[in-house]
């Protein structure tokens, strides 16, 4: 009897060891094996960024799966989202479907497409008329400029010189307008610009960028006399200038990626002078500036008696 329980206990103890060695290999084997990788790791990678519109009005952050969506610095969504990816390539469309957050605005449509993040949405302004539109984000990489300080103008400011440089691929697309005043004369503001008219798409250029004893022409080609060159402005339009500006939404200039080659690079620069201080804000040329250009297109056609 004795021995038929021992024959037993050792039956069982050489069960046991078995099994635990078999968990332990069977353990090891997970462990030590090829991980899973989330599949959507490479989307997520691409995502997780600040996301900024070319007018820097639009901004997006991503962490994971949530979004934080801003016009003008305002809120616009703030919640998460999912997505499903299929396959290995970052740049095909990939739509993401927001699905609970808070929204002053309805993102209709979201999806991601060759390093750049598309935006479908309708926004309600105070109860007036939705306006339904599409925006476009680029990803902004870690180190880049973060968008200058505004200084705020008040009514009580004076417009003393005026730039815009714009820099692009297309020869027409590059431009200069330069307004300025004299220290002592706030009232006798001087035109120097080049562009192309938009209508007849001839380059246009009055005075010289060396304002001194430049030989220019005007918009009809007629030579302008020596010191002559940079066209007084009316203080009318000097006024009207200055009151756009005042109240023109801008945004505020941030410098492209480094090493973008064919980024267009579009300075606004304003000096205002208040109470004896003077300051310059400086904004990004973007598309929320296109009225100011044809608003300096007119002001340099009148100047030129165009």
């Amino acid at each position: 009897m004795k021995k038929a329980l021992i024959v037993i206990f050792i039956v069982i103890l050489v069960l046991a060891v078995a099994g635990l060695l078999v968990h332990q290999y069977f353990a090891g084997q997970t462990t030590d094996g090829p991980v899973m990788e989330d599949p959507a790791a490479p989307m997520l990678e691409l995502l997780s960024a600040r996301w900024t519109s070319e007018d820097g009005l639009w901004e997006a952050q991503i962490e994971g799966y949530t979004l934080e969506l801003r016009h003008r610095q305002e809120p616009v969504y703030s919640g998460s989202f999912t997505f499903d990816f299929h396959g290995d390539d970052i740049n095909a469309r990939t739509e993401l479907v927001c699905e609970d957050g808070r929204a002053s605005g309805t993102p209709e449509n979201l999806w991601v497409e060759n390093g750049r993040l598309y935006l479908d949405i309708t926004e309600t302004n105070g109860g007036e008329d939705s306006v339904r539109q599409q925006v476009v984000l680029k990803r902004a990489e870690p180190g880049e400029q973060e968008p200058e300080e505004i200084r705020e103008v008040s009514e009580m400011a004076e417009l003393v010189e005026f730039t815009w440089d714009q820099n692009a691929m297309s020869y027409d697309a590059c431009f200069q307008f330069w307004i300025k005043t004299t220290q002592k004369d706030l009232s006798d503001p001087r035109l120097y610009c080049r562009y192309t008219n938009p209508e007849t798409y001839e380059r246009v250029e009055i005075g010289d960028d060396d304002p001194v004893g430049f030989q220019g022409f005007g918009l009809g080609g007629a030579r302008l006399a020596e010191n002559e060159t940079w066209l007084p402005v009316s203080p009318e339009r000097w006024a009207e200038l200055a009151d756009f500006l005042r109240r023109a939404e801008l945004s505020a200039y941030q410098a492209p990626p480094p090493g973008l080659l064919d980024a267009t690079s579009s300075i606004i620069a304003v000096t205002w002078r208040e109470n004896g201080e003077k300051f310059t804000n400086r904004y990004g040329g973007g598309t929320s500036a296109r009225d100011l250009l044809k608003l300096l297109q007119d002001i340099a056609g009148e100047a030129a008696g165009g």
